[in-house]
């Protein structure tokens, strides 16, 4: 699932190894933490998505997003899976 928020871009995926963990994902340092402020995020630059945060609980990832984002905001994003030319969201 991705997340598109005035904050963030995020992507959610379900731990392959454990059903009731996901994975949040981000290409940008900083992203996860202003939705997920006490997460460990972690980098690894062979990736994709170079920064995440494992095992959090479904039931926490399914409730922060809701109160972290408008649904009614407009937010423009030029790539999905093409690699990212520049930060979104720089850091403020």
């Amino acid at each position: 699932m991705w997340i598109f928020s005035q904050k963030a871009f995020l992507s959610i995926v379900r731990h392959t190894d454990k059903p009731n963990i996901l994975i949040v994902r981000s290409r940008f340092r900083g992203h996860i933490e202003r939705i997920f402020p006490k997460a460990r995020v972690e980098e690894d630059v062979e990736r994709d998505y170079r920064f995440r945060t494992e095992l959090l609980p479904r039931l926490k990832v399914s409730l922060v997003p809701s109160n972290s984002i408008d649904p009614m905001s407009p937010v423009g994003f030029p790539f999905f899976k093409t690699p990212p030319t520049s930060n979104p969201f720089p850091s403020s």
